[in-house]
């Protein structure tokens, strides 16, 4: 319920871990000095304690209460500063949880991602979204949790038709969902997701996203591997350069070798001509790839 700013010495800020991240229970995110302060989130978003604090050496702290501080945002307006520090936090605080989702960007671009990223609330059992709906966003679960659901169709005996909802898991603080919106544009969402409790999520809209990531299709590529991991296509592992790579040896060694230059020839024809590179250089190299792979 209060807010505090230490005045000398250090503190160490840690945050419990998912067993399905990594095996530790603890992991440190952030080493506070002289003049840090800490506890804001909590009681700008009106949610408990995300991390643990602990004293490096003995310490000395100015604490505000809750009541005082909500009152003083009240008067003085600086909670959308204040929140933009606060997802700053957050980012960094997942970045060092090893979230798949940013160990795919470079640092140089993190700081136009913080930005487009939106802190959103969500009450306890309340939608965020339904299967069916268009898919533009990407969420990440900063604090709280998430169900997933999907509804199963079925028939009844008299032959009349029947639906079930099937809970398929349940995320927390530092999973996400929705990757697909990213992935794959703005498909079908293939579940349902609500709160089942009241909750703090990160979300990113796929154009957004796009723009970050912008023409660097290696990105691109990393991004969607390390997301979609043991659901990723052939499509998604072509992509990458060190997936033609490996994949190339594998087909070397099935003497099969020409199969991945027809598609990367076809692949890389395609690029151009979305390019508009000439009518003359297309049809030069639809011949090659004609006389090379097809004659």
């Amino acid at each position: 319920s209060e807010r505090f700013i230490a005045l000398q010495r250090s503190l160490e800020c840690s945050s419990e871990k998912k067993e399905t991240l990594v095996g530790t229970d603890e992991v440190v995110v952030a080493e506070l000095r002289s003049g840090d302060y800490f506890g804001e989130t909590a009681l700008v978003f009106n949610i408990d304690r995300t991390c643990s604090v602990r004293t490096g050496d003995k310490s000395v702290f100015l604490s505000v209460h809750k009541t005082d501080f909500v009152n003083f945002l009240k008067i003085c307006p600086i909670e959308e500063s204040l929140k933009e520090v606060i997802k700053a936090r957050m980012v960094a605080k997942l970045f060092t949880l090893g979230i798949p989702f940013l160990g795919g960007i470079p640092g140089g671009m993190m700081s136009a991602l913080t930005k487009s990223l939106v802190i959103e609330e969500i009450p306890k059992d309340a939608t965020v979204f339904k299967q069916g709906d268009s898919g533009d966003k990407f969420y990440i679960v900063v604090h709280g949790g998430v169900k997933v659901e999907t509804v199963k169709k079925g028939s009844t005996e008299h032959g009349g038709s029947d639906q079930s909802c099937l809970e398929i898991g349940t995320l927390g603080p530092g999973q996400y969902f929705g990757e697909m919106a990213l992935v794959s544009g703005h498909g079908l969402r293939s579940a349902t997701v609500s709160s089942t409790e009241k909750s703090i999520l990160l979300s990113i809209e796929n154009e957004s996203f796009k723009q970050i990531i912008g023409s660097n299709n290696e990105i691109a590529a990393e991004f969607e591997l390390r997301v979609m991991k043991d659901s990723a296509k052939l499509e998604h592992v072509l992509a990458h350069s060190q997936g033609i790579s490996s994949f190339r040896e594998f087909l070397e060694k099935e003497h099969a070798g020409e199969n991945l230059d027809f598609f990367v020839a076809v692949k890389n024809f395609c690029v151009d001509a979305d390019g508009a590179i000439g009518t003359r250089l297309s049809k030069e190299k639809s011949k090659y790839i004609f006389i090379t792979f097809c004659a």
